[in-house]
């Protein structure tokens, strides 16, 4: 996922190294983003110490025009003034601050490798301590009425959220950043990326699955293909048959697309599956797909393309 951020707060050169710690070092998207942030404020910090204006003057100091020479001057005292600013006028915590001092680090370290400074001010810049906290647990009482008061439009969603969280100890950004694909119900586990866009697998009880079972059916129902969409869908297979003479698997009756499919010259298979399609058949599903050795599965009407996705995962399939 892209950033929504243009990163045109901050000098060049330190857009330079936001690009540098995302396309070199590989940090995930959502740290780069906070860097920035941190260097927008830091940069402003130092066009208002120095009266650095834009070129056209409108406005009194802008941290976009900070040139590299004032960045040179900086010493170990001036960053621990802007430290001391982000504490009493920005009211930032030790985690806060350690956090923008991580960033600072970051920074003068690239510019002094890149021979953009000589010296680096922030080389003994030490972070500060975290207080140490015991975390708050819910008891099972109260994990208990919070599943019950979910209600609503949302409710599989919002009961398959909670769930989660309550049961597998991931993130919140974890956990908006699985994807159906993470999701192995024959392992009974799912993989989430975090800080550093590290990856970790985590288990999956029985409460998680059967939550996730019952959103993925809601979800296809509030989603089901129709009408022009299909007509699309139609048109892409028709084009992909012309460029490769395919045997296909549909999931469904004959209709339009397994039709034009046909029409284009591909040999098509239809399991005929109707109603409602437990989880637990997907092994039987992807024996059954993989003994017409298809080369593309069709499954637009096939209670959503998820349970496709896993019972053709990693078998070279082509899902339309």
């Amino acid at each position: 996922m892209g950033s929504s951020l243009s990163y045109d707060a901050v000098p060049e050169y330190c857009r330079e190294f936001l690009f540098y710690k995302r396309n070199v070092q590989n940090l995930s998207q959502k740290t780069v983003d906070q860097y920035y942030l941190d260097m927008k404020l830091f940069f402003q910090w130092i066009a208002d110490e120095n009266s650095v204006r834009s070129p056209s003057a409108e406005i009194p100091s802008d941290g976009r025009f900070v040139p590299i020479e004032i960045v040179k001057k900086l010493t170990f005292g001036d960053l621990l003034n802007y430290l001391q600013y982000t504490t009493s006028e920005r009211d930032n915590h030790s985690r806060a601050r350690a956090r923008k001092i991580s960033s600072l680090r970051g920074l003068f370290k690239y510019l002094q490798k890149n021979n953009k400074i000589e010296e680096n001010p922030a080389l003994n810049l030490e972070v500060p301590k975290k207080p140490k906290e015991l975390p708050v647990h819910m008891n099972l009482f109260e994990a208990k009425k919070l599943l019950e008061s979910v209600d609503g439009k949302n409710f599989s969603r919002n009961y398959c959220i909670i769930t989660l969280l309550l049961n597998c100890g991931m993130r919140l950004s974890e956990l908006s950043g699985m994807d159906i694909g993470d999701i192995d119900f024959d392992r009974e586990s799912v993989v989430v990326r975090g800080k550093g866009n590290k990856e970790r697998r985590l288990h999956l009880n029985s409460m998680c699955i059967e939550a996730l079972q019952a959103y993925l059916t809601d979800r296809y129902a509030e989603t089901h293909v129709k009408g022009g969409a299909e007509k699309a869908l139609a048109a892409l297979a028709e084009q992909t048959v012309k460029e490769h003479q395919v045997k296909v698997v549909s999931l469904k009756p004959l209709g339009p697309v397994a039709q034009e499919l046909e029409k284009s010259g591909a040999e098509v298979v239809s399991l005929n599956m109707k109603g409602f399609i437990p989880f637990g058949i997907v092994k039987k599903l992807q024996a059954e797909i993989l003994s017409f050795q298809p080369d593309i599965v069709h499954a637009m009407l096939f209670r959503g393309i998820e349970l496709t996705r896993l019972a053709c995962a990693g078998k070279g399939l082509k899902l339309i």
